[in-house]
């Protein structure tokens, strides 16, 4: 975790994504995939998303990602491309590379999605997995083993 201070300096990661033109089919497109996970927009005209998601209680008690106060930022930086910026606030939490793993693969699986209506099931559920085998071992080693990505899923 990165400190300013005494406060934690939130997490940003993003992905620029080419696409058709922007318009109001495709704006859709985007917020239904992050609707489907768990995002609630706040903000939506123009050219500009704005989203939200989890809360601080989510990071004082979760070990999900999916629970952390994170938010979405989502921007068309020209006629055919958007950029998507995730800030995550590890406040109360200590940010493993599995976590940033998933956030990394959200952000992947919205291109995959907009270009071939994949939501890529079958690789979420292998990388659930083996984040929840690595989460289990982070606990019971307190933290010593387990928060480290696996070679497989560092190529991915």
């Amino acid at each position: 975790m990165r400190y300013n201070g005494n406060m934690p300096v939130p997490l940003r990661l993003y992905r620029t994504i080419p696409l058709l033109p922007w318009n109001d089919g495709v704006r859709e497109r985007i917020m239904s995939y992050w609707r489907d996970r768990h995002f609630l927009f706040i903000e939506t005209d123009g050219d500009f998303l704005l989203a939200r998601r989890g809360s601080l209680w989510g990071n004082l008690t979760a070990f999900d990602p999916r629970k952390l106060k994170t938010e979405l930022s989502i921007a068309r930086t020209t006629p055919t491309e958007v950029m998507c910026l995730l800030e995550i606030d590890p406040q109360y939490q200590v940010i493993t590379e599995w976590n940033v793993r998933f956030w990394e693969l959200e952000l992947e699986t919205l291109e995959s999605f907009l270009y071939r209506n994949d939501t890529r099931d079958a690789l979420w559920q292998e990388f659930e997995r083996d984040s929840a085998r690595a989460n289990a071992l982070w606990v019971a080693t307190g933290g010593v083993l387990g928060g480290r990505l696996t070679d497989r899923w560092k190529k991915h």
